[in-house]
């Protein structure tokens, strides 16, 4: 069986990890304008002390609502379908999820 991802339903994040120390691998600046150029998140999270930790995932739960709210997908008995909506930005992607 195959999934099937629309991508204007995903979103992306450039996490940086360890913010809790100083020494960096790369510099904060250059990992935000990664995030930029890519239209992705940008965010530092701690595991040691959880800083942005509940930040990550509230920010995920409020965009995927919002996403939600927004989006007419929904399932289709159809095996040729992939979303009512025929978007053609549609990927099939192999899963052993579904």
């Amino acid at each position: 069986m195959q999934c099937f991802i629309q991508l204007e339903n995903l979103l992306f994040f450039n996490l940086g990890n360890k913010c809790d120390i100083n020494q960096r691998e790369i510099p904060t600046h250059v990992a935000e304008q990664f995030a930029e150029k890519n239209d992705m998140w940008y965010l530092e999270t701690s595991a040691k002390n959880s800083e942005n930790v509940g930040k990550l995932f509230q920010t995920i739960a409020e965009e995927l609502t919002m996403k939600a709210k927004e989006s007419t997908i929904g399932a289709s008995n159809n095996a040729h379908d992939t979303f009512p909506n025929g978007n053609q930005q549609t990927k099939p992607v192999q899963s052993n999820c579904c």
